[in-house]
């Protein structure tokens, strides 16, 4: 019976959630590469959630003036990479 027991039980165990630092790993090491190529400041908050994307000295017009705050990870994915965009058209 007891058998039995611990089989039900791993059957019907529920699936265990994903730590909040792992939802959005794959954009944190995407975003981390290309602000890395393209010198693009990340700032994050200890303890807080959210993060800055600031952009290099290099730009003159920012598209993001006075709103470099950024939700999560992939917030700030698409802010960098539209600064990857805005640097090839001035280029």
């Amino acid at each position: 019976m007891k058998t039995l027991s611990r089989n039900l039980a791993s059957l019907f165990k529920p699936v265990a959630l994903k730590k909040p630092g792992q939802l959005h790993r794959a954009a944190r090491q995407k975003t981390k590469r290309l602000a890395a190529t393209l010198h693009v400041q990340i700032e994050t908050f200890k303890g807080e959630a959210g993060l800055n994307v600031w952009p290099t000295k290099r730009i003159d017009v920012d598209p993001f003036d006075g709103d470099h705050y950024a939700q999560d990870w992939t917030d700030a994915l698409q802010r960098v990479q539209a600064y990857s965009e805005f640097q090839a058209l001035i280029r």
